[in-house]
């Protein structure tokens, strides 16, 4: 198990460095769009 584990570590790395700069661009805009949502709606 932690053999496959640490086989495995590299990859999900990778995929991760990949992965979660884009969902924090997407939180970001989505925050900005409720934060516009409620200014707007007030």
């Amino acid at each position: 198990m932690s053999a496959l584990t640490i086989r495995w570590y590299p990859i999900l790395a990778a995929v991760c460095s990949d992965v979660f700069p884009f969902f924090r661009t997407i939180l970001k805009q989505l925050s900005s769009v409720s934060i516009i949502a409620l200014t707007t709606s007030k």
